[in-house]
């Protein structure tokens, strides 16, 4: 039946987006964010794939006459779309952990750039100090 066909198809979409889910987990864990780029454009071009999916699904759902529904039928669909709420919160709890890791690094980084910014502040405080000491001035009235 083509809505099972469907359904199976987006199943195994949301698998993949799982799946890249995980792999840029396990990277991000490690501190690698290098991957953020491509990991955006995959779940981007899922998510588009996932709403054709739903269109067709909806389509082929709507052009089910009476006798094709049959009890096996929605035995069959409620089957996938049990399977596909299990990936969902899957993708959910593997999101939870991504986003603590991308605020871990941006707090990391907000840390470096405070560090940073205290760092020139400290060499500028050295440098107008210490040129008047140093006998530039010497070197400007010759």
């Amino acid at each position: 039946m083509e809505v099972i066909r469907l359904l199976r198809s987006k199943n195994r979409c949301l698998m993949r987006f799982l799946e890249a889910s995980k792999e840029f987990l396990q990277s991000a864990e490690q501190g690698d964010f290098s991957l953020l780029d491509t990991f955006q454009d995959s779940r981007e071009a899922a998510l588009k794939a996932l709403e054709l999916y739903d269109g067709k699904v909806s389509e082929a759902a709507l052009a089910l006459t009476a006798e094709h529904k049959t009890r096996s039928l929605i035995l069959e669909i409620e089957a996938e779309m049990l399977a596909k709420n299990a990936i969902v919160q899957d993708i959910l709890a593997i999101d939870q952990k991504i986003m603590a890791c991308l605020d871990g690094e941006k707090a990391r980084v907000g840390q470096e750039i405070v560090r940073s910014r205290k760092s020139g502040d400290a060499i500028k405080k050295f440098k107008s100090a210490w040129m008047p000491e140093s006998g530039e001035e010497l070197d400007k009235q010759l």
